[in-house]
């Protein structure tokens, strides 16, 4: 493989991987806990319906 095509794969890799982390970051810090409830268990219709349920 071509060093050009090489370094351009090596670089969608990279960003691929810092969205990845990104939206796993987003999901744990601010989407998910809206879907816990106040005590602590898991609100199984809050994810299909939104957080509103």
């Amino acid at each position: 493989m071509s060093e050009p095509v090489s370094r351009a794969l090596l670089w969608l890799f990279v960003i691929n991987l810092g969205v990845a982390l990104g939206a796993g970051l987003y999901e744990s810090r601010i989407v998910v806990p809206r879907w816990i409830g106040a005590a602590e268990h898991w609100n199984a219709p809050a994810p299909v319906h939104g957080w509103w349920v």
